[in-house]
């Protein structure tokens, strides 16, 4: 889509409020798992992408398999990079049952994004030994800036927490 010009003088809307977190979730399955920069804990990790290209070179859009493939690759063209950022989660140790995330608590504090992510699901295939590692996206924007920091809480489904922290300037 065309941004026109960003700084226009005629728009009537008042300028973002430098404290407001906007942002939108998506489940994107058990298939996509860790990424090459991700910042990893025992119960999963969180990486940082700043480009389309980059979420298309580090999840596996060449996997035909991949369900939620279309979902995923239509909300990365939806992301305006410019002013957004995606945030990319994965649970890496729960129950064979959880195939999503529960996106908690996510908000802004400064130049720092925290929250929570909880694997979650009733997959009734649970007993079939298949371990999942739900993922998911977060797309983001703060006041049309990219925050310093992101910390996350990634809870499994064993109930084990770790707390991930990404340096935006390690990105």
């Amino acid at each position: 889509g065309c941004l026109g010009n960003l700084s226009s003088g005629d728009d009537d809307s008042p300028p973002p409020d430098p404290d407001e977190f906007k942002y939108e979730t998506r489940n994107i399955g058990t298939s996509p798992g860790t990424s090459s920069s991700m910042k990893f804990d025992s119960v999963g990790g969180i990486d940082i992408f700043t480009s389309a290209e980059t979420a298309v070179e580090e999840l596996p859009f060449d996997d035909s398999s991949w369900p939620e493939r279309d979902a995923a690759e239509t909300f990365i063209e939806e992301t305006a990079f410019d002013r957004e950022f995606l945030i990319y989660v994965i649970s890496t140790w729960p129950r064979y049952n959880h195939t999503e995330l529960e996106f908690q608590d996510i908000q802004v504090s400064g130049p720092d994004v925290t929250g929570t992510v909880r694997a979650i699901g009733d997959d009734p295939e649970e007993g079939d030994a298949t371990p999942r590692s739900p993922a998911g996206l977060i797309r983001g924007s703060v006041a049309g800036n990219w925050p310093e920091t992101i910390e996350f809480t990634i809870v499994d489904g064993q109930d084990n927490q770790e707390t991930v922290f990404f340096d935006w300037d390690e990105a």
